[in-house]
């Protein structure tokens, strides 16, 4: 089963430099950080200032936006699809570091001579329903001789979001086909891409290690006709949200409150925390965009 979530994100924050007694910084967000990396993130804050009191708890991105708004909270991590859709940023009440990013990968078999796919493609493949089904390969790729058919393969692990989120941005109004092959995790997925031909497989991890397998490009074309360039999942395109199958996750606090989140800034830009992500199934800030930023905020500390 998939969790459920809304995409949005949010959690984490507060830091009240200079004072001398204990500071509470209340936070909320996204549940899919929760866990492992919820505890490195208070863990790498107090070794900032060991004085600072973390209260919140992490229930999902709506309800930390929620919060966010009444004032009930000093930050968030909230997971988005679409920043633009949170008038907030618009208006520039509110501003947003980026944390990390869930993606989406399509995994096959090195020997597929298809090296790129468009979303109104990956519906074909994907959907129960489809403007236009596609079931197998050679309705693809030319290059590809006879007629084998697609054997379509999801890693339905609970603990990401990265089928929710593959759903979400490519068939919001449909479910997965229903010869679609459920695996427990991302290695189940790969090991059966592998112990197949034909196979394709949506994972949140790249295939690290297999030279059997490739990851494909995607386009944001979405409809028949259309078409766009392919960008592949390469942290530098998932970075500068290039590469379309991917939403971020964000660090949230009102605009005035920047200077005083700078100790939160640079927790969330911390090599553990990054770890804690990885860890996570989530693809952290490339580390050189991280320590740019680091970088900028011991100017700022100056």
């Amino acid at each position: 089963m998939f969790k459920k979530i809304t995409l949005i994100t949010a959690a984490a924050g507060l830091f009240l430099a200079g004072s001398l007694h204990a500071a509470t910084l209340k936070y909320a967000g996204s549940d899919f950080l929760a866990g492992n990396a919820e505890s490195v993130f208070k863990e790498e804050l107090q070794k900032i200032d060991e004085r600072l009191v973390l209260k919140g708890e992490l229930l999902g991105t709506k309800v930390a936006l929620e919060q966010l708004r009444k004032g009930e909270i000093d930050f968030a991590m909230i997971m988005t699809a679409d920043r633009n859709a949170i008038p907030e940023f618009k208006d520039k009440t509110w501003r947003a570091n980026a944390l990390a990013y869930q993606v989406a990968y399509l995994v096959v078999p090195h020997s597929n001579p298809v090296e790129e796919l468009s979303l109104f493609q990956l519906r074909g493949i994907f959907a129960n329903f489809s403007e236009n089904p596609l079931n197998s390969w050679n309705e693809i790729s030319n290059k590809v001789t006879g007629t084998p058919r697609i054997q379509r393969i999801v890693s339905t692990e609970n603990d990401n979001a990265c089928g929710v989120i593959f759903q979400s941005l490519v068939f919001p109004r449909a479910g997965f086909n229903k010869d679609t092959r459920k695996t427990a995790n991302d290695e189940d997925a790969v090991r059966a891409v592998l112990n197949t031909g034909n196979g394709i497989a949506l994972t949140a991890t790249p295939p690290t290690g297999q030279t059997s397998l490739k990851t494909l490009s995607i386009s944001p074309a979405n409809k028949k006709g259309e078409t766009g360039t392919a960008y592949s999942p390469i942290p530098a395109n998932i970075y500068n949200q290039d590469y379309p199958l991917s939403v971020q996750f964000l660090l949230v606090y009102p605009s005035e409150n920047r200077e005083k989140l700078l100790p939160v800034i640079r927790t969330v830009l911390s090599d553990p925390f990054a770890k804690a992500l990885e860890k996570a199934a989530l693809m952290p800030i490339p580390k050189n965009i991280r320590n740019s930023l680091k970088k900028n905020i011991d100017e700022m500390q100056k």
